[in-house]
């Protein structure tokens, strides 16, 4: 009894380790993006993401707007946007970076409007989440916010000294 029960443990590991060799390196790969996406989705899902807003032109005055991102059940709301009445989204995780950087996309409509906002997030290793926010309006001019879970440092504006007069 004793000697069958061995054998079948040894029968098992020797399938297990056959299993293994056959997994091709693209296989592992595979598995490990998926285990990274399944992990980023759970963190993402995890708490209401606080992330501050920057406009990226340099004509507008330097400021920054606070919003919150939820993420449930596959779908991204963002608060600022469904005040404004764009709808909650699908959003999907399109790319796991070299890093373990996961990247997620959607794009929001105005029902009224017909405006239209794509949001782009990567979720870093460490926990912080970047990313940009585009808005196409249906007139007028597009509009684009980079956006960080880490609140920005406030920019100084350099102002030359008077010049003093000759006397």
């Amino acid at each position: 009894m004793k000697n069958n029960f061995l054998a079948a443990v040894i029968l098992s590991l020797a399938v297990v380790s056959v299993c293994f060799a056959q997994a091709g390196p693209e296989q592992l790969l595979a598995e490990k993006i998926k285990a990274v996406k399944l992990n980023a989705q759970a963190e993402l899902q995890a708490k209401e993401w606080i992330i501050y807003l920057t406009p990226q032109e340099t004509k507008r005055k330097l400021t920054s707007e606070t919003d919150v991102l939820t993420f449930s059940d596959g779908k991204v709301t963002s608060r600022n946007l469904s005040a404004k009445g764009y709808s909650t989204s699908n959003m999907g995780i399109s790319s796991i970076q070299d890093d373990g950087t996961a990247v997620w996309e959607t794009m929001q409509v105005n029902a009224a409007t017909k405006d239209i906002v794509f949001l782009r997030g990567e979720l870093l290793a460490s926990g912080i989440m970047r990313g940009t926010v585009f808005f196409k309006p249906q007139k007028g001019d597009t509009t684009t916010y980079s956006y960080s879970t880490i609140m920005p440092e406030a920019r100084l504006e350099v102002t030359q000294p008077p010049k003093k007069g000759k006397k």
